[in-house]
């Protein structure tokens, strides 16, 4: 970027309709993203420091720009906006994974190969970590600005889309934005090109009634652009995430998964004895949290089924629930819920659907996150859900203790897995025969999983034992967490002082806090 340009920016850019509209649609859609106060922040292409000082307003702690030119690094660091380091964003100065959030706005325009950017920036991205990307758009466009600004390209969203894709990240949203303001600036850039008016920036285009006028259409502008999905507009923004890693093989995301716990949910809808009591909800909630701590709270429970977690929570003193379910099993959950009354709200919707404005005391999701190929919108649904200083109990299974099994299990999942229900139920009562010995000889023997078996599966009638190993053979997505994933897992979706119990040495009970106050 020329000198020149970097001066009319840093003079105009606290009051300029551009800037401060641009600050406020950044500012929102960071809202959405539910981070931790606490999450790294890279920014990519610091320039004159507008981004570092949004993050600093937003509460962000940890905030770190890059930028190539000297002069933006002095710039900043004259400002007092903190840590800026001299960089190429196709080479950043910083380790692999050590980034949550990375705002790239206006920078993939300027280099050379912008699939090596993408490649960068996803490479310092930790698993489940964003990215805020915005680009000037359509080529039509292509101006004044973008000359002395050193642009090499103006984008299609599609394009855009593509080359994240093709990085290795998943597009969580996109849209066109400056669409109201698209034929007047087209029609300028057409003049200024025609009659050969010199000036060092668009930026100097501007009278304080001007401004004003701008200021309010653009604001309306970026209040209506993510829900309209105009296709055009004179920028894009694509924010995206990169997948977690997964443990196990997992399958594509589909409704596959809603249907089969659907069916099951359908023909096995009994939850009594200790399968569906508040000793063996204390027993999952390990020390974590104590059931006493429900008297008087407002709950929900992601993935309910037939209501057996839901009648739990209610059970130990709850004073109301949502209970959230995608599935045919809608009609059961009902069922079974109904002697609770008002107390109990059932909503059939998937988990990433839960209302953002009911400020709970706590959310659950007792072994469902495990069957979810891409489980952050559903945690990130939960804290929006959560009140501050309200918690996220889930309940994941583990990898670690389960190894042996796993070896077992694999293979034979690939078989029961495409099985109709007659036949799947076949094999798991053959299964469960042999299980009754296993638990004989768990008695006398240190095998793997004793634990769970002695002081939970043990306590479960032959019926719910067949359902276990059911439940175990049905799902096409099972994954199975180590520590570090379900930890990051919960921290990307915005969750602070992570806790985990390894429950009897095969699973993960997992909490986190939505932050009571953002600094």
């Amino acid at each position: 970027m020329d000198q020149a340009v970097y001066a009319v920016e840093s003079a105009v850019e606290e009051n300029h309709w551009w800037f401060v509209g641009r600050r406020k649609l950044f500012a929102e859609a960071l809202s959405h993203l539910n981070l931790s106060p606490s999450a790294r922040v890279l920014d990519v292409g610091t320039s004159t420091g507008t981004n570092l000082r949004l993050l600093r307003e937003l509460g962000f702690s940890h905030v770190t720009g890059v930028d190539a030119s000297p002069a933006a690094v002095a710039a900043c660091e004259q400002k007092g906006l903190g840590t800026v380091l001299l960089g190429d964003v196709c080479q950043l100065p910083l380790p692999d994974g050590s980034v949550d959030l990375v705002l790239a706005t206006d920078i993939l325009e300027h280099v050379d190969d912008d699939a090596v950017a993408l490649r960068e920036i996803a490479r310092v991205l930790a698993p489940g970590g964003r990215v805020l990307l915005t680009v000037p758009a359509f080529p039509s466009l292509w101006g004044l600005q973008d000359e002395v600004s050193h642009h090499k390209r103006r984008y299609r969203i599609e394009a855009l889309t593509d080359r994240v894709r093709d990085a290795g990240l998943t597009i969580d949203t996109s849209y066109y934005f400056n669409f109201l303001l698209f034929p007047s600036i087209w029609l300028a850039r057409q003049v200024i090109r025609g009659l050969g008016i010199q000036l060092q920036s668009e930026n100097e285009v501007n009278t304080p009634l001007l401004n004003r006028v701008l200021s309010a259409v653009f604001a309306i502008d970026t209040k209506l652009a993510p829900k309209l999905a105009v296709p055009f507009g004179v920028s894009a923004l694509v924010c995206a995430h990169k997948p977690l890693p997964a443990s196990e093989p997992v399958n594509p995301p589909d409704d596959r998964t809603i249907r089969d716990f659907g069916e099951q949910w359908t023909h096995y809808t009994k939850n009594d004895g200790y399968y569906g009591s508040v000793e063996l909800l204390k027993d999952i909630f390990g020390p974590l949290l104590s059931t006493d701590q429900l008297a008087s709270a407002k709950v929900a429970e992601i993935g309910s089924g037939t209501g057996r977690i839901v009648a739990m929570l209610l059970d130990a003193g709850a004073k109301s629930a949502v209970a959230v379910e995608p599935s045919d099993a809608i009609g059961p959950l009902r069922e079974n819920l109904a002697r609770y009354g008002d107390r109990v709200t059932c909503l059939h919707i998937p988990g990433h659907q839960l209302p953002s404005d009911l400020a709970l005391d706590y959310v659950f999701s007792i072994g469902v996150i495990h069957h979810i190929p891409e489980p952050l919108p559903v945690l990130r649904a939960a804290y929006a859900a959560l009140r501050p200083g309200g918690q996220c109990l889930v309940w994941l299974y583990g990898h670690e203790g389960n190894e042996r099994y796993l070896q077992l299990v694999t293979p034979l999942r690939q078989v029961t897995t495409r099985l109709p229900h007659a036949a799947l139920s076949a094999v798991s009562h053959a299964l469960n025969l042999g299980l009754d010995g296993y638990l004989y000889l768990c008695r006398f023997a240190d095998l793997p999983l004793r634990s769970y078996i002695q002081n939970v599966l043990s306590k479960f009638d032959r019926d719910k034992r067949y359902l276990v190993i059911y439940d175990q053979l049905n799902p096409v997505c099972s994954r199975y967490y180590r520590k570090e994933e379900a930890q990051q897992l919960m921290e990307s979706a915005g969750f602070v002082d992570v806790r985990l119990h390894h429950r009897h040495g095969y699973s993960w009970t997992v909490v986190g806090t939505r932050p009571a106050t953002v600094a």
